[in-house]
């Protein structure tokens, strides 16, 4: 288990070093947002689960999560 509020290159690096087995990310995150981060974790190839939590309220948003 390991805890980063780092930017999204640096949580990708933690991934592939970790194979974690569940990454919790924001929709907001500095630099690219957490949606296209979970893709780069994905497109990786990384069988882990991603919870995506957020404060917006905009339904577009949220559905796209």
């Amino acid at each position: 288990m390991f805890e980063s509020r780092a930017p999204e290159k640096k949580v990708r690096e933690l991934c592939a070093e970790e194979s974690p087995s569940l990454v919790l990310l924001d929709i907001n995150l500095p630099g690219i947002d957490g949606l296209e981060t979970m893709w780069r974790i994905k497109e990786m190839g990384k069988d882990c689960a991603v919870v995506m939590v957020t404060a917006y309220e905009s339904g577009t948003t949220v559905v796209g999560a």
